[in-house]
């Protein structure tokens, strides 16, 4: 029997006040569970109770989330403004209530999209915090991605040789 995710793991052990009734493009009713915010509070990154990350927006009041597949990503973008240090720090409060640690969650969070993305606008803010998350977590999960980019004319030259260099280290 394999050895369940940290995010399967937290799934399973938080308790049931947490979770908040929510509605998507793809379903009327589910139950997700908002781990951080972000962007001046402003947004939320969670995940469902298959699992599956998602996130929402003050503007829908919450009840909305919004999967990370597909053009309903980018508004994830501003979660990477906070360096992963932070972001681990604000896990520990919803972490301290089960056996799973905010490193173990913070490892699951899903970096190759969330890179794939900001990587994609072909804008010098977005690839730089990319690239400062890539160096954090390790460039081996996204090299693929930092090798596309590195070539990508449209970033600046300084941002496509440290692009190189991450995609080299790995």
């Amino acid at each position: 029997m394999a050895r369940p995710s940290a995010l399967e793991s937290l799934c399973r052990e938080l308790p049931s006040n947490i979770w908040v009734h929510a509605q998507s493009s793809w379903s009327d009713d589910l139950l997700w569970c908002p781990l951080i915010s972000f962007d001046e509070d402003r947004k939320r990154i969670g995940f469902l109770e298959n699992c599956q990350w998602c996130w929402s927006s003050e503007r829908d009041e919450g009840s909305w989330v919004y999967s990370l597949e597909g053009g309903e990503s980018i508004g994830i973008l501003p979660l990477l403004e906070a360096s992963p240090n932070s972001v681990a720090n604000r896990l520990v409060e919803v972490c301290a209530r089960t056996t799973v640690s905010p490193t173990d969650i913070l490892a699951a969070l899903p970096l190759e999209r969330l890179t794939e993305v900001a990587l994609q606008t072909h804008s010098d803010h977005w690839a730089t915090c990319a690239i400062e998350w890539i160096s954090a977590l390790g460039p081996t999960r996204v090299v693929n991605q930092l090798t596309a980019a590195s070539n990508d004319p449209r970033l600046d030259q300084r941002i496509r040789h440290r692009l190189r260099k991450l995609a080299a280290a790995s």
